[in-house]
């Protein structure tokens, strides 16, 4: 099947033809298409004509055959997004309008596929007081872009879980050092504390602490494969103090940015 290279047919045409039996040979310049199936030969006088029908077969493939296992979901993720590389690849070649809606459709597909799994992930994921997690991106990008701007890799520790909600409430961590925070140390008012975290210098902003729905933990925060957490009692004590009074002070409109804060509260008791 090396005579394909020379055509104008996109790379996975060949593995696409193998696997349904067919076979291509060649001699000055004329091709014979052999189907091992049937022992049925089509011969073509040219590379225009046999790349005519090769784009032809695969846009077939593509929008009946294969798209039959596909809707009827007999394709699973692997199979998808084999699919979707195929027909995003042959596209290439014809620009076709009806294979970039199939392409939007494979797309909306693997992301609820994608989305599925992730949702059994987090229903394994241990979701316990002081220990650390990370966040999933649409929480940065649909309920806080102005407070924490898209960054995936903070680490957020979890305070507590509401009593009859899915509401948790999580602590940003900021990297050590930091002038303003460093101020900001010895003043009550102030709810921060400083902790190192897995050999890190590191700031607990529970003057900062935000509140969301448990389907936006993302993963744990691992080190070495070991959940990091919070064993220090007393700094465990320090910060449910903290936290608390914080929390008193957001549910009763008494924390300077309470109002933008409460607004992300009343938005994820509702979900």
């Amino acid at each position: 099947m090396k005579q394909l290279e020379l055509l104008d047919v996109p790379e996975s045409a060949m593995e696409i033809l193998q696997s349904k039996g067919f076979c291509i040979s060649s001699k000055e310049d004329k091709f014979i298409v052999t189907y091992n199936c049937s022992k049925e030969t089509l011969k073509f006088k040219n590379k225009k004509e046999i790349s005519f029908w090769v784009n032809n077969y695969l846009y077939y493939y593509f929008t009946y055959e294969k798209y039959n296992l596909f809707i009827n979901n007999k394709l699973n993720l692997d199979d998808c997004l084999k699919y979707y590389k195929n027909v995003v690849d042959f596209n290439r070649y014809v620009n076709n309008d009806e294979l970039n809606h199939l392409i939007d459709e494979i797309e909306v597909y693997i992301s609820k596929i994608i989305n599925d799994y992730q949702k059994e992930i987090n229903k394994r994921i241990r979701i316990e007081p002081f220990y650390f997690y990370l966040l999933d991106e649409e929480i940065y990008n649909k309920d806080y872009p102005k407070l924490y701007p898209k960054k995936s890799t903070r680490p957020f520790l979890l305070y507590k879980k509401e009593l009859d909600s899915n509401i948790l409430w999580l602590i940003p961590i900021s990297r050590a050092p930091n002038k303003k925070y460093e101020k900001l140390l010895s003043n009550e008012k102030k709810a921060i504390i400083k902790y190192s975290i897995v050999k890190t210098s590191c700031y607990i902003l529970i003057q900062n602490i935000i509140p969301i729905n448990e389907k936006y933990i993302k993963s744990r925060f691992l080190y070495n494969g070991i959940h990091i957490h919070i064993k220090n009692k007393e700094v465990m004590r320090n910060i449910h103090k903290k936290a608390e009074r914080t929390l008193a002070m957001i549910k009763y409109d008494k924390y300077y940015f309470s109002s933008e804060i409460k607004k992300m509260y009343l938005s994820q008791s509702e979900k």
